[in-house]
């Protein structure tokens, strides 16, 4: 089993709050934040570091979408499960984004420290 870093950890408590006070709020407000970028910024932070536990959230912020009445949209003529199918999809394509962005991002980090590590050694 992988050591889990602190700092994913702490992404995936943010993203759980995040989408509780989005739900609570979307109840309050009767399903008036539909904006997809309100789910994307959870998932894309716990995606970050695995994207296994992206998709498992981009799920839950569909369900909390659902719960909190921001699904199906009022316009839709679609079926409420495609709906939260679509959204599922954009959402997953937002977490496999990030996790790739993050990896590419982890491994410049790594080259500039090793880097600094072998030319105070010339």
């Amino acid at each position: 089993m992988r050591h889990e870093s602190a700092t994913s950890a702490t992404a995936r408590r943010a993203a759980a709050a995040w989408l509780l006070g989005l739900t609570v709020l979307n109840v309050v407000t009767h399903g008036s934040l539909r904006i997809t970028l309100l789910y994307a910024i959870p998932v894309c932070a716990v995606a970050w570091y695995r994207w296994q536990a992206g998709l498992l959230c981009a799920a839950l912020a569909v369900a909390c979408a659902w719960i909190g009445g921001a699904m199906p949209d009022p316009a839709s003529t679609q079926p409420a499960w495609l709906d939260g199918l679509f959204g599922f999809a954009r959402l997953s394509v937002d977490a496999l984004v990030a996790h790739a962005w993050g990896r590419r991002m982890r491994a410049r980090a790594d080259v500039r420290r090793c880097d600094g590590r072998t030319r105070g050694r010339d």
